[in-house]
């Protein structure tokens, strides 16, 4: 497969990244169905509207996990080579981290896939960036309201509104989503400290990373950031938990996820195999 080959199908069998295009199944609906609430509110206030030109510019929504999938699945000899022309000619930075996640997946060991997506998750993780939706007294949150953890760390950041609404809800919880891709051992430590993260995406994708290498020690570590999070993102959270499949996760999943038709649908898919169903996939 050459090059040309394979980007013909980034372009035309695109996967939007989860936070970009969600549905009310998906894992950040919590989240993603207020953002445009949130922004209202930014612009409400009379805060002022600016865009780091340089860093959003180089975050494309276009996340080919179809192309990624394919190549886990089918061990094709020439898969290899071809996404590697592809890591080196690429330009987008988060196609770019969806081809080092599918490299290594496959078996490559090049300490530059491994730098490449990690420095973009540490960065995101050190931010340290509060969720940006206020809750309630049941631990929802609230439709259109910043919470004041938020706004005390803009300003104490410089950090315009918007900005750091796009990093909370889409470019950060992105970056540890490519390292949970990838599947392998070297970033157990990462995902660890993602899932103590602040920001229930990036908690919840550091849940995922090690759910989907089936990480024995995680089941209480997920278990202990669920009890850290507000209920509403801790149910989120806890459906990586149904990936391990053993007694005391499947115990704890049910514990924290209320809606029990989708836990139900979780479970029938997981005993029928497909774990992936819980990832989305």
């Amino acid at each position: 497969m050459k090059y040309f080959e394979l980007e013909h199908i980034f372009r035309n069998r695109l996967v939007c990244v989860v936070l970009a295009a969600i549905t009310l199944d998906s894992p950040c609906a919590f989240c993603d169905a207020n953002r445009n609430e949130v922004f209202n509110a930014t612009r409400s206030s009379g805060t002022p509207v600016s865009r780091d030109n340089q860093m959003n510019g180089s975050n494309q929504y276009a996340m080919p996990l179809t192309v990624i999938q394919q190549f886990r699945e089918s061990h094709q000899r020439d898969a290899v080579s071809a996404l590697r022309d592809a890591y080196v000619k690429s330009r987008i930075k988060n196609e770019k981290q969806a081809i080092a996640a599918a490299l290594i997946s496959l078996g490559e060991n090049d300490e530059e896939l491994f730098r490449f997506l990690s420095n973009y998750a540490e960065q995101a993780i050190a931010r340290d960036l509060p969720f940006p939706l206020a809750l309630d007294t049941h631990g929802d949150f609230v439709k259109g309201k910043l919470s004041d953890d938020f706004r005390i760390w803009c300003t104490n950041h410089s950090e315009n509104l918007e900005n750091a609404i796009d990093y909370a809800m889409r470019f950060d919880p992105a970056d540890v989503l490519f390292v949970s891709l990838a599947e392998h051992l070297r970033f157990v430590p990462l995902l660890h400290r993602a899932l103590q993260s602040r920001n229930p995406l990036i908690a919840y994708y550091g849940a995922q990373g090690l759910a989907r290498l089936h990480h024995g020690p995680a089941v209480a570590w997920i278990i202990s950031s669920c009890e850290n999070q507000p209920s509403q993102a801790a149910e989120v959270v806890a459906r990586n938990l149904l990936a391990f499949g053993d007694k005391k996760a499947i115990a704890s999943a049910e514990r924290f996820i209320k809606n029990k038709s989708l836990l139900n649908d979780f479970e029938d898919q997981v005993k029928r195999g497909n774990t992936k169903f819980v990832f989305g996939e």
